[in-house]
């Protein structure tokens, strides 16, 4: 899969419907929130207080065909540091199956994405063991003329 670098200036945004709050849900439940909004926000349990042990939270986003979703981290980005990520992260993919995803973790906020297409999948995961603040993602749907710049992810491998 192909992802595209953000920061480019546009105007091709459809305009928002009201905007849900997924994340104002005090705990995860493991059930996905399927979100259809043009634009919103998602925000890891407890944010920026810290998010508790053993959590998962799952949401699908979906907008009008013919457009991309911008996702942009916002804000303080703290997870558990781990190599490979596999204590605490949230991970970004095309497909409920989470094949080939993108995956942070840390306290190095990662860079914006525009999805190949008109839907992403973001899990966010935590271990028994150590927690951080979480983080805030801002999202809203593009048109394909934004993209001005590609970037390979490591989805395309």
């Amino acid at each position: 899969m192909l992802f595209f670098c953000l920061g480019i200036a546009s105007n091709a945004a459809i305009k928002p419907r009201a905007a849900v709050n997924s994340t104002l849900l005090p705990r995860c439940d493991k059930k996905t929130v399927h979100l259809t909004q043009t634009t919103g926000t998602i925000r890891s349990p407890n944010y920026p207080q810290g998010y508790e042990i053993n959590s998962q939270c799952t949401w699908h986003i979906q907008v009008p065909r013919g457009f991309r979703i911008k996702v942009r981290f916002r804000r303080q980005f703290d997870l558990e540091d781990s190599p490979g990520c596999t204590k605490d992260y949230v991970m970004l993919a095309t497909s409920k199956q989470f094949r080939n995803p993108l995956i942070y973790c840390g306290g190095a906020r990662p860079h914006g994405i525009i999805t190949p297409q008109n839907a992403v999948w973001i899990r966010f995961r935590s271990d028994n063991g150590t927690t951080g603040k979480g983080f805030y993602i801002s999202y809203m749907s593009v048109g394909k003329r934004i993209i001005l710049k590609q970037i390979v992810s490591e989805w395309s491998n």
